[in-house]
């Protein structure tokens, strides 16, 4: 019989060495390994096997500047989930597509605590206790594996007795002890240092409360109006995580503006530290607006009134304030195309795409790219009548909500 006329299945195909096949799959996107589940049970093994994902994860940030496995989340308004890739190519067009929301995280009423590692946690208004203060759940989600869990109930409200002080949250990975936790914390009383810390940890998937003690009185949001103008803006200050620690941009009470300084909790010896300098940024004609991770580096983004812009400076080496760099200014108004949109109050880059562009989130309504070399922007089409409600960057990996 001619070779030519084989079928399928008479042809026999070379088996790969398992090292080989591991080096190949580790290198695939999220999407297409789990399509590959329905393949063969031993695939559908492998895709939760501890040391695969752990594997798939450690080729996902070797791989970063090659082959951009960052994803965005947008939440919107009409209540719809979307998830972004590939934006720094052809502008960002064909590259969103709507998917389902897990049923335990509503369209409304929740936060994002942060990302980590491809989790995304959310805190969800749960109910009001009998003194009207608000409660909260929380919620794990991995956008790229749909796989969601709703955790532990905290003990109860967490809030102080007087309004300057608000909540602050953080999410992150933990990597001593090999696991993920949350925080929340609180100075409950009246010009105090002492701060109610609650802890939740993943593996035990449980908290507890410990009490600690700052040189200061937590007053987060201190850059941000208390009272949101536009959905999608955090008022109970949600930290950003980097470098097994979740940072938050803080003043002191009796200082002013200029003062401020990064506060970060060092998830495993769960202690606040402030350790983080402030770049030497022009303190007179400028205000902080936001922290952020940009492209795995802690950025600060600062808004200058006398040059109408916004400064980000990035922290090349952690902890170091000699390591700062201004890398990047735009405009803080994205001119007379989105004029309708744009209402000059909010207007934040939260994400940093592989060419260099930027993800900028404006008024909580829409979200742009910026090109710096070009100078110009352009929009990320979410759909007809979609309005931004969350947004968040996060990794395409394979990490559970359920931990290892």
């Amino acid at each position: 019989m001619d070779s030519r006329s084989r079928t399928v299945e008479q042809i026999q195909l070379p088996t790969l060495p398992q090292d080989v096949l591991l080096n190949i799959l580790c290198r695939l996107p999220v999407k297409s390994l789990m399509r590959f589940r329905c393949v063969s049970k031993s695939l559908d093994a492998l895709v939760h096997d501890p040391q695969f994902v752990k594997l798939h994860f450690d080729q996902t940030l070797e791989d970063l500047d090659k082959t951009d496995r960052r994803r965005i989340f947008v939440s919107t308004n009409p209540p719809q989930c979307i998830l972004c890739e590939n934006l720094d190519e052809d502008g960002g067009r064909d590259a969103t597509m709507p998917i389902e929301y897990p049923s335990a995280i509503p369209a409304d009423d929740v936060e994002i605590v942060g990302s980590c590692n491809g989790l995304l946690c959310f805190m969800v208004l749960d109910s009001y206790t009998e003194d009207d203060k608000e409660d909260f759940k929380f919620v794990l989600w991995n956008p790229s594996t749909r796989v969601c869990r709703e955790l532990a109930k905290p003990p109860g409200p967490l809030l102080g007795h007087f309004p300057d002080t608000v909540p602050i949250y953080g999410f992150g990975y933990d990597p001593v002890n090999d696991d993920y936790k949350i925080i929340r914390a609180v100075s409950p009383d009246p010009g105090t240092t002492s701060t109610c810390l609650e802890i939740y940890t993943l593996k035990d998937n449980a908290w507890r409360q410990i009490q600690a003690s700052l040189p200061f009185v937590l007053t987060a949001n201190y850059w941000r109006m208390v009272e949101p103008h536009f959905p999608g803006i955090s008022t109970r200050g949600a930290g950003v995580h980097t470098n097994g620690a979740v940072h938050w941009l803080e003043k002191r009470v009796a200082d002013t503006r200029e003062s401020g300084f990064i506060l970060s909790f060092n998830l495993a010896s769960e202690q606040f530290e402030e350790v983080i300098p402030l770049p030497d940024y022009n303190k007179e004609d400028s205000q902080l607006c936001e922290l952020q991770v940009l492209r795995g580096h802690l950025s600060l983004i600062v808004q200058n009134w006398k040059t109408s812009e916004i400064e980000i400076w990035v922290m090349g080496e952690y902890g170091v304030k000699g390591s700062w760099t201004q890398t990047v200014t735009m405009p803080d108004d994205p001119g007379p195309v989105f004029e309708d949109s744009f209402m000059g109050d909010w207007f934040i880059p939260f994400s940093g795409c592989r060419n260099g562009c930027l993800l900028v989130d404006m008024n909580g309504s829409e979200v742009l790219i910026y090109d710096p070399q070009r100078k110009t922007f352009s929009k990320v089409e979410l759909g007809e009548n979609q309005h931004l409600f969350l947004v968040q960057e996060f990794l395409d990996t394979l990490a559970s909500p359920y931990g290892v």
